[in-house]
């Protein structure tokens, strides 16, 4: 394979993760988590950053697949670290707004 060929594989392979990591979590909550509180669908809504900001881990993750390193791009334990921060600090706001919206639903 030539190097065009290899960035192009690696390139359509991060495209379609970027698509189908998201769409793969929110499904496997929608799916498998049926909340029967107040709190489990706060805490449920508080999932939505991961869904939203797990497709900035395509990139790095096609990488690891192909075992191409990058030294301008980050790996992918630097990604996690990246969406795992911006989780944690989103995922409260995002907790106080299902808790807000469960009130109409949980009586």
């Amino acid at each position: 394979m030539s190097v065009a060929e290899i960035a192009s594989t690696v390139g359509m392979t991060a495209v379609f993760l970027k698509f189908f990591l998201p769409i793969l979590i929110w499904w496997s909550l929608r799916r498998y988590w049926t909340p029967k509180t107040r709190r489990g669908y706060a805490l449920k809504f508080a999932f939505w950053p991961l869904i939203i900001f797990s497709s900035q881990l395509a990139g790095p993750m096609a990488r690891a697949i192909f075992g191409i390193p990058s030294r301008y791009s980050m790996d992918m334990s630097s990604a996690l670290q990246g969406v795992a921060g911006l989780v944690f600090l989103t995922a409260p706001v995002f907790w106080g707004i299902g808790y807000y919206i469960a009130r109409k639903k949980f009586q």
